[in-house]
Formats: structure tokens, sequence, C-alpha cells
């Protein structure tokens, strides 16, 4: 019986380190998605602005 409480309570440890490392990853995967988003948006939006200013072909 002691030993199967010990299992129990070294394994939970490992379990929750592995669930914050891989909320760690996705957190820094959206952060990567969002700049990249943002980065798009400014490019588009730059290319967009220099066709207005140069005006009706």
């Amino acid at each position: 019986m002691p030993s199967s409480d010990l299992v129990s309570h070294s394994s939970q440890p490992t379990h929750f380190r592995v669930n914050s490392s891989a909320v760690a990853k996705s957190n820094g995967q959206s952060r990567v998605d969002s700049v990249a988003r943002r980065s798009t948006v400014r490019r588009r939006a730059s290319a967009f602005r220099r066709q207005t200013a140069k005006g009706p072909p």
C-alpha cells in the first residue's frame, strides 16, 4: 500500500511538469503566429498604400 501511494505521488509532479511545458510551448507558438500575422498584415497594408498612392492605372 505505501509503495503504490509513493508511486502516485511521484508520478503527479512529472505529469504537471509535462503539462506546464506543453502549455509554455503552445503559448510560444501562439505568440509566433500572432507576430507573423501582424507582419503579413503590415506588408499587405504597405502594398495597398503604395498602390493607392500611385493612383488609377
